[in-house]
């Protein structure tokens, strides 16, 4: 067995253990009682092998990096560029042939010389050629056809996607996915129904109703590389050029869904699903107060009659840590589910990112949310321009000359789009300084 097939194999482990977690959760929740003392002791158990198996995939990974610098490199050099013809190998998992192809894009560009025949003479794999002729003709924009291979026959573009998404908020939220352009009914207020006697009339009660729908938004970032990261032929140049194209459109597409402050601009940005959103000020640091808070915020849910079991936290890393290391008397746990990288709290899932403004913790109904994407990816690139180095830019900015700095800039661009289907979709909880000591 390979050493990728082994790390999907640990994924698969980590998603089982997972899912038997929120099982154990929301049945104690379910049944309006804490966890039994063999069903926390199960929760902790899994819990740990949880964090085992991250230990294993990270290790893993750092060997099938160093396994594919290693092989056995064939000698083809063209003038002008002095690198190495990588050895060829199937796996372009985890969005590394989508990056491949990106740096023959950009090597494309340097040398004046056709993009395709750089894939050709770097990698040697029909995939990767096929999918730099497409960003270079722009067929990345409707990658999820039947018949233009670039999901059914490469993979790539699907497999960026696939690797993008499970580190965005947006990807871990189970939200309403809807085609774009279609009429949906967006409700303000519930209806009530009534105890009918025979031959009496059917009393009609009035709801709030909406119509909108979703159009195509794009949400577009910059990365830069230097050239001489591209043209390093090693598997990790690879990666760093992947990731700084992920770092980018997840930075964008997570702020904009969770900053309070993103009201959003007609046709072109979608306002944050916590826009407008009315917090409850955290009542104290310890234990009690945590709970009280959420209980706080679970009334608002219940007040509008929803229903709770579909909904998740959002915190950033720092506060999932603090309430994890929260302890009682007795030295125990007091919330033993979650950790900086997430888990589960009060029976929900909880989903961390570093864009969520510590302090603030939201409780989301992700099934009340519309959310739309084709799974498009748009790609090009320039040594030539001048950019503002600036991740708000406002054209008040120096400018950097890519030229002059040896750099080339990639920008990236996606299509998406997102909408409360129901009104107070998100209830929030802000000053939150849970596990500190009290002044």
């Amino acid at each position: 067995m390979g050493l990728a097939e082994q790390i999907n194999q640990y994924r698969d482990s980590r998603k089982a253990a997972f899912k038997k977690q929120v099982e154990l959760t929301d049945k104690a929740a379910n049944e309006d009682r804490s966890l039994s003392s063999d069903e926390q002791t199960s929760v902790d158990e899994l819990q740990t092998e949880i964090e085992q198996i991250d230990s294993d995939v990270a290790r893993l990974e750092k060997m099938l990096v160093t396994e594919q610098a290693n092989a056995e490199p064939v000698e083809k050099s063209h003038p002008g560029t002095q690198f190495r013809q990588a050895k060829n190998t199937s796996d372009l998992s985890g969005g590394i042939g989508f990056a491949k192809a990106a740096r023959c894009l950009a090597l494309g560009s340097i040398e004046k010389r056709d993009a395709t025949q750089i894939a050709e003479r770097l990698y040697g794999d029909e995939r990767i050629v096929k999918t730099t002729e497409a960003i270079m003709t722009k067929a990345a924009v409707t990658p999820q056809t039947a018949d233009n291979g670039l999901v059914t026959e490469s993979g790539i573009y699907g497999d960026f996607v696939n690797y993008l998404m499970p580190r965005t908020i947006v990807g871990n939220l189970p939200m309403r996915s809807v085609p774009f352009r279609v009429p949906l009914i967006t409700q303000d207020s519930i209806g009530s129904a009534n105890w009918v006697g025979e031959a009496s009339p059917k009393p009609v009660t009035s709801q709030g109703f909406s119509q909108a729908s979703l159009d195509p938004l794009k949400v577009a970032s910059i990365a830069v590389a230097s050239m001489e990261l591209l043209r390093d032929s090693s598997p990790a140049a690879d990666a760093l050029i992947r990731d700084s194209l992920v770092d980018a459109l997840r930075m964008q597409i997570d702020t904009s869904f969770i900053d309070p402050s993103n009201g959003g601009t007609a046709n072109v940005k979608p306002a944050s699903i916590t826009n407008g959103v009315t917090g409850v000020e955290a009542s104290g640091a310890d234990a009690d107060a945590l709970r009280a808070d959420m209980k706080a915020v679970f009334g608002q849910f219940i007040t509008a009659n929803r229903n709770v079991n579909g909904c998740s936290w959002v915190m950033d890393g720092s506060t999932a840590l603090a309430i994890s290391l929260m302890t009682n008397s007795l030295g125990q746990s007091e919330f033993p589910g979650i950790g900086m990288n997430g888990g589960t709290l009060g029976g929900l899932p909880v989903v961390v990112s570093e864009y969520v403004t510590a302090g603030d913790i939201y409780l989301v109904d992700a099934d009340n949310i519309y959310w739309a994407t084709d799974g498009g990816i748009e790609l090009s690139m320039s040594d030539q321009a001048s950019i503002e180095m600036n991740d708000s830019p406002d054209g008040t900015g120096s400018l950097v000359s890519l030229w002059q700095n040896n750099l080339s800039a990639f920008r990236v661009e996606q299509r998406l789009n997102w909408m409360p289907r129901r009104a107070n979709s998100v209830a929030r909880i802000t000053g939150a300084a849970y596990g500190e000591a009290a002044a």
